[in-house]
């Protein structure tokens, strides 16, 4: 369901951050992702887990793809190439250390999750506080 959720926002949510900017929609989506992730924490209900691993799908367009653009829009390009293959080499093999994490080491994901969780909220914080608009966009827009 998290790739189901993706899958329909990938078009129009990179869309939406061309016309209306990329700060609110990747803050909006980092916040709704941290909800997501209290609202999994607290279910009892397979339906109820299930409809939020669509949500937190359908938040990864503004979370990743937004995300990405809008941090590289702050760098040079000569950055933006380093930043681009940290970015992506985190982000794809945060999927295979879970699973290593899981089978070899602990089997008990709540404070693992918790971890992130934290994270997520900290970094909702700083982003809303220290960062601007994209200069890009607001170059673009006028």
């Amino acid at each position: 369901m998290f790739f189901a959720g993706w899958s329909c926002t990938v078009l129009f949510i990179p869309f939406a951050s061309d016309k209306i900017g990329r700060r609110w929609i990747f803050l909006i989506s980092i916040f709704f992702v941290g909800v997501g992730m209290v609202g999994l924490y607290l279910s009892n209900s397979v339906n109820l887990t299930i409809s939020l691993m669509f949500f937190e799908g359908a938040l990864t367009s503004g979370r990743t793809m937004v995300g990405y653009v809008y941090i590289n829009e702050f760098l040079t390009p000569a950055w933006q190439v380093v930043l681009g293959t940290a970015f992506n080499f985190v982000d794809g093999t945060t999927y295979l250390w879970e699973t290593f994490y899981f089978d070899f080491i602990n089997q008990h994901y709540f404070y693992f999750s918790v971890i992130g969780c934290a994270f997520t909220f900290a970094g909702l914080i700083g982003a809303f506080v220290y960062t601007p608009e994209s200069p890009l966009w607001a170059l673009k827009v006028g």
